[in-house]
């Protein structure tokens, strides 16, 4: 068994996955550095973190299961979204150049925050889908399983 530490983890969740949010990277390193890893390397317990996380609270897995589909074709069918929204992670966040004409308007959008379907499609976190996960869930034992 190992532990990471949380500065070994935000430090490679910087480096691989340089598109994912701050506050998001905090909330996985602090996850993946308080438990104990049995037989993965850092890449690993990052990408198996990352990879239950966003298929259980960002894609439709457990409706599907709810519903009676098999748990491998659940699997099928929700790992594309969540592969572009890692996809979107692994590449850094470009700044856009802009006149000054469209800069204002441009002030104004980035006020209002993305929809919730925006969010989705592009693997955007917000600070309240990490901080209201339902921790005691019937799902919770099966999210043991993924991640071991």
């Amino acid at each position: 068994m190992v532990k990471y530490s949380y500065e070994d983890v935000a430090q490679h969740l910087r480096k691989e996955h340089p598109g994912c949010p701050e506050f998001a990277l905090n909330y996985f390193a602090t996850s993946i550095s308080e438990r104990e890893w049995r037989n993965a390397s850092l890449g690993m317990a990052v990408g198996i973190t990352l990879q239950t996380y966003l298929r259980h609270n960002l894609t439709e897995y457990e409706t599907l299961l709810l519903i009676g589909v098999d748990r491998e074709e659940a699997l099928r069918r929700v790992q594309p979204r969540v592969a572009a929204m890692l996809k979107t992670w692994k590449r850094k966040r470009r700044k856009k150049r802009r006149s000054k004409a469209s800069s204002t308007q441009a002030r104004r959008d980035a006020d209002a925050p993305p929809s919730t379907d925006e969010r989705q499609d592009t693997g955007m976190l917000d600070e309240q889908q990490l901080s209201g996960r339902v921790t005691n869930s019937p799902t919770d034992s099966r999210r043991e399983e993924d991640q071991q």
